[in-house]
């Protein structure tokens, strides 16, 4: 475990930084777009989201693209999930965050689970506000408060597994060479 993130810490703290990028790109979109129409606001999350997804792409595709190569000269033990294991890795600061959530919740009755459950809500909306214009779009279609409560912390718990599945796939796809964007040009020194 320590030499997976001694390995890798490179492209964990890239994909950390490409979140906290995207979630202040996202959160100026939302503000921008917020009091023209519901479907702006959607439409600008969803933008985000996908832009997010082709950052998470790129970081892990150059990742896979590089260890193919070490891979070869079996300097490397080839793991099929390695890029969703990194994307995990990155995804950890959000994930205590998401506990943290569900733990308000379950304890919302008592004041200390209330205000937890306050807080981490809006924390989440500051370092992982990519999603939010779309949870607030499908919570804002229920009727139910109480559905809704329950609502944050699954929908956040689920947010995190198209991250890791774009990251899985980029890194498979850069370790076999394939690209759906141009590949990085070679060095001819």
């Amino acid at each position: 475990m320590k030499n997976f993130f001694k390995t890798n810490l490179y492209y964990i703290i890239r994909l950390i930084g490409t979140q906290v990028g995207i979630s202040i790109f996202a959160m100026m979109l939302q503000f921008a777009t917020i009091s023209a129409s519901g479907s702006l606001f959607l439409l600008a999350s969803v933008a985000s989201v996908i832009f997010y997804f082709v950052l998470i792409y790129s970081t892990c595709w150059e990742m896979g693209y590089k260890n193919s190569e070490r891979i070869l000269a079996g300097r490397l033990v080839q793991s099929p999930f390695h890029g969703a294991y990194v994307q995990l890795a990155a995804y950890i600061p959000v994930i205590l965050l998401v506990v943290l959530l569900w733990i308000g919740f379950a304890f919302s009755e008592m004041l200390w689970g209330g205000n937890l459950f306050l807080i981490v809500k809006w924390v989440l909306y500051l370092y992982y506000s990519v999603y939010y214009g779309i949870i607030n779009t499908v919570l804002k279609s229920m009727s139910a408060a109480d559905f809704q409560t329950v609502m944050y912390p699954l929908m956040y718990t689920v947010s995190l597994i198209p991250g890791i599945a774009v990251a899985g796939g980029a890194y498979y796809l850069g370790r076999k060479g394939i690209a759906l964007f141009s590949k990085p040009k070679q060095n001819v020194d």
